[in-house]
């Protein structure tokens, strides 16, 4: 009786045991690091109008406005770039296209970074071979920590003979993103 017992108790422990094989297990993650925009002008349109212009007079120095935004951003001591998304007129990087009638195509509105016409520090629209976040900001940024105000200049430009440009309303519209990388 004590050899079935034990030959019982040795079928019982092969059958019950358990066998331990370990596999190789790929983890994979994933995950976005998002650099969060600032806010500018409390998230709401920017509004300018350039009122009743003579085409004889828009030569990209007449009716020059300066416009200074408020802007929230997360982050400080590191490097601000700002990105203009819309259409440039023609080959000038920095003049926005306007956007409907007779002077589509002829005339836009060039940006400027800070208080003034300055040929050194246009608002580039697009990215151009850039980072997806613009061009650096260097200019019309002031304050410091995380409420600034921001300072551009918009003026009329007429691409060609500003005679030839038709007398009518006209348009045109843009988004404004600054960052800190």
């Amino acid at each position: 009786m004590n050899k079935t017992c034990v030959f019982s108790m040795t079928l019982l422990g092969i059958l019950f045991s358990v066998s331990i094989f370990a596999d190789n297990i790929n983890i994979s993650i994933t995950g976005e690091i998002h650099i969060p925009p600032c806010v500018i002008n409390n998230n709401s349109p920017i509004n300018l109008s350039f009122g009743q212009i003579a085409n004889f007079k828009i030569d990209g120095q007449n009716y020059a406005q300066q416009t200074t935004v408020n802007v929230q951003c997360v982050g400080d001591d590191v490097t601000p770039y700002i990105k203009i998304s819309g259409t440039q007129l023609g080959t000038l990087s920095n003049v926005l296209e306007i956007q409907t009638g007779a002077n589509k195509g002829k005339l836009g509105i060039a940006l400027y970074q800070g208080s003034g016409i300055n040929h050194s520090n246009p608002l580039i629209i697009g990215t151009a071979g850039q980072s997806l976040y613009g061009y650096p900001l260097l200019q019309g940024l002031s304050a410091s920590g995380q409420n600034r105000q921001f300072t551009f200049t918009s003026v009329p430009h007429s691409l060609g003979d500003n005679q030839l440009l038709v007398g009518e309303g006209f348009s045109a519209s843009a988004t404004m993103d600054i960052y800190y990388l």
